[in-house]
């Protein structure tokens, strides 16, 4: 009887589990995403601080993007 009560926890436990993986979002989204660099990107400067001015728009899911199209030769850091 009491290796089935020990198997049984075990049981119960890993339901407990799984049921809990259920519970979590699919999806998590961040609010707000920036490229935090001083330097001019796209001929906006930008800084180390949020919210700055190289915000990444949401492309698609938890996918983000920030296209450059201009950006010191030395490029960024």
């Amino acid at each position: 009887m009491k290796h089935y009560l020990s198997r049984l926890s075990a049981r119960i436990r890993a339901i407990c589990i799984l049921s809990a993986l259920f519970l979590v979002p699919d999806i998590v989204q961040a609010e707000d995403v920036y490229l935090l660099t001083s330097q001019d990107i796209n001929g906006t400067t930008g800084n180390y601080n949020v919210p700055n001015n190289h915000k990444f728009t949401n492309s698609s899911g938890t996918v983000y993007t920030y296209t450059i199209t201009s950006m010191p030769a030395t490029g960024f850091s």
